[in-house]
């Protein structure tokens, strides 16, 4: 998603804009460099809940004191060789697939001026991010007929859009032909 509001703001593209993210999270660089921050591995999570509680824990943590959640994830990177291996395959299925999200935020940060093009279209109302998925795509007069199932949520957004971007994150080549309803705008 970072890399897509620059073309539109260099070509003067003003209308209003929808991001729609699995994980509502925009994350740049840290202000300031800091030392890995937790301890995850005493005692060693044998779930993959149990690690996330801790993760979230410990950014909580972190933020109190004033240091970064990037210093977490350098934490939680530098202990996973001590951790991942004590966790069943299911457990460690569950981690991949519930944390995927965050991680890709995470490991692939936006640089800096991209951040502030995006902070600036967001404080504008120009730019909204929306957590969820898209359910549901039909060619309607006028535009594309989006619904959205939101993240967390059972409820659903539909809006009628004139434009599609997308930005599915580093290594979804697949995308389109995984999904049956997105097959038609190749």
């Amino acid at each position: 998603m970072s890399e897509r509001p620059s073309p539109l703001q260099i070509s003067r593209h003003y209308a209003r804009a929808v991001a729609i993210r699995r994980a509502n999270v925009l994350k740049g660089h840290a202000t300031l460099p800091a030392a890995p921050y937790g301890n995850f591995t005493e005692p060693l999570p044998r779930t993959a809940n149990e690690l996330l509680i801790r993760v979230r824990r410990t950014v909580d943590d972190a933020a109190e004191n004033g240091i970064s959640w990037h210093a977490v994830v350098d934490a939680v990177r530098a202990q996973a060789k001590f951790f991942w291996p004590s966790l069943t395959l299911t457990e460690r299925s569950r981690i991949i697939r519930h944390l995927r999200p965050y991680w890709d935020v995470h490991r692939f940060r936006v640089a800096p001026q991209m951040e502030s093009i995006i902070r600036r279209r967001v404080d504008a109302g120009a730019l909204q991010f929306v957590a969820g998925a898209i359910e549901k795509l039909s060619f309607r007069r006028g535009g594309v007929e989006v619904v959205l199932r939101l993240s967390r949520s059972d409820r659903r957004l539909a809006r009628i859009i004139n434009a599609i971007v997308f930005a599915t994150g580093p290594d979804h080549r697949n995308i389109l032909a995984s999904q049956r309803f997105l097959a038609e705008l190749e």
